[in-house]
């Protein structure tokens, strides 16, 4: 991931299959954008030359979607609240995703079954990042970004984890909050 990061490649572009297809589309000098990404992709090669990643095997899975809710699935539901501007929590959805999925895959449905819930992230080296939730965007200038935080018995608490390292289970509730990060 840092070695994308670090040549510019477009977060989307992270999925395993589709990245080593882009390393493979690099020029046959081994040039990989920059001194700083061939680097961090030097590694990934084994310490081998370029034609090396012509011999990876490519079969990590792509998880950019989450797979369809079948009937007989073990679902999970939950809710997101979204908030901005200090005031109560300005949304509330219903999520229903399958269980043992990340809030991220929570999200990606979301905004696939509900066109008034929108959301932007961009792959960092701890994870994707939540750029924008329903147009309103973090702003680095001012150390304002999208916090996550659980209500649970009507405390809430700052959450453990990013989008896709937190799994909701039934009954669960976190809010997404536009927070200021400052000093």
């Amino acid at each position: 991931m840092q070695a994308l990061t670090a040549a510019g490649v477009d977060p989307t572009y992270w999925c395993c299959e589709t990245a080593v297809t882009w390393l493979l589309a690099q020029q046959t000098d081994g040039d990989f954008g920059g001194v700083g990404a061939t680097a961090q992709i030097i590694p990934f090669l084994g310490c081998n030359n370029f034609g090396s990643l012509k011999t990876i095997q490519i079969d990590c899975p792509n998880f950019g979607t989450p797979p369809r809710i079948m009937p007989g699935d073990t679902t999970v539901t939950f809710t997101l609240k979204v908030s901005f501007g200090g005031s109560p929590a300005n949304q509330t959805y219903p999520v229903t995703i399958i269980d043992g999925e990340s809030l991220f895959f929570g999200m990606i449905r979301l905004q696939d079954s509900d066109s008034s819930f929108t959301f932007q992230t961009q792959g960092s080296a701890f994870g994707e990042f939540l750029v924008s939730i329903n147009g309103v965007t973090s702003n680095f200038a001012a150390s304002l970004f999208w916090g996550i935080f659980v209500i649970e018995n009507g405390m809430t608490s700052s959450a453990n984890a990013g989008v896709e390292g937190l799994f909701p289970q039934d009954g669960d509730c976190f809010l997404f909050e536009l927070t200021f990060f400052g000093k």
